[in-house]
């Protein structure tokens, strides 16, 4: 949850700030001294696709940031958002594999531990095995529970399923670091959904850079005296 918070802030702070610079305008003046005729107006609106130059961008810095989030932003000269953006990858890459890797080693452990301490048969046995010999002193005592409850297709049959913890304390050890093994490689998932949302808020982020409202007016102003001035605007 604390990872997912924090994109959300990012996203935040990544529109708000991108919205901010999207309100200034840049305004170009020209006035003559005369009145102001065809000509004169043609050799300014020829400036306008200058204006224009920034506008309709392709989406390759969109789609380099689906793919590497900051590429889009380093390829846009946003060096220190390509940082945040790629900074944020590694480490949450790096945490998945951390996860993963710990809860790989704890689930080693208990395995080893139930071998020694429940004299099983490792070789075979699924993730359920290993939650049930955590919850039962021996295979009779599980056997007899799955009677009661008449779920018979549970039943371990055969040597191969046999258990026998050597005290309470020992199978409550081994319960406590299956379960932690769990919560750790479980755990990955929450790391695989804030790199997705971090390639998505790259891309957004720099996709809405890349976007430049174009709208261009012209106006004319004449005084009396014949004199005037053409002003063009664009939206940024």
């Amino acid at each position: 949850m604390l990872y997912k918070l924090v994109l959300v802030l990012l996203v935040c702070l990544s529109v708000e700030n991108d919205a901010l610079g999207q309100t200034a305008q840049e305004r170009f003046f020209v006035q003559s001294g005369e009145s102001i005729n065809s000509v004169q107006i043609g050799t300014v609106l020829n400036q306008a696709p200058r204006l224009q130059a920034g506008a309709g961008k392709d989406a390759k810095p969109f789609l380099k940031s689906l793919l590497i989030p900051g590429w889009g932003q380093y390829s846009q000269g946003r060096k220190n958002q390509a940082l945040l953006f790629f900074g944020l990858e590694v480490s949450f890459w790096g945490g998945m594999a951390g996860v993963q890797a710990y809860g790989k080693s704890l689930e080693g452990d208990y395995r080893a531990y139930a071998v020694s301490h429940a004299d099983i048969d490792a070789s075979g046995k699924t993730h359920d095995f290993y939650v049930n010999i955590g919850n039962y002193d021996n295979q009779s005592e599980y056997n007899a529970a799955q009677q009661i409850s008449r779920d018979y297709e549970a039943l371990y049959i055969g040597e191969e399923y046999y258990w026998q913890w050597d005290s309470d304390g020992n199978r409550e050890t081994f319960d406590n670091l299956r379960v932690k093994s769990d919560l750790y490689k479980n755990s990955a998932i929450y790391f695989a959904g804030a790199i997705v949302i971090n390639h998505l808020a790259s891309a957004i982020d720099a996709a809405r850079h890349s976007r430049i409202k174009d709208s261009l007016q012209a106006g004319v102003r004449v005084d009396a005296s014949g004199n005037g001035m053409l002003t063009i605007i664009k939206g940024l």
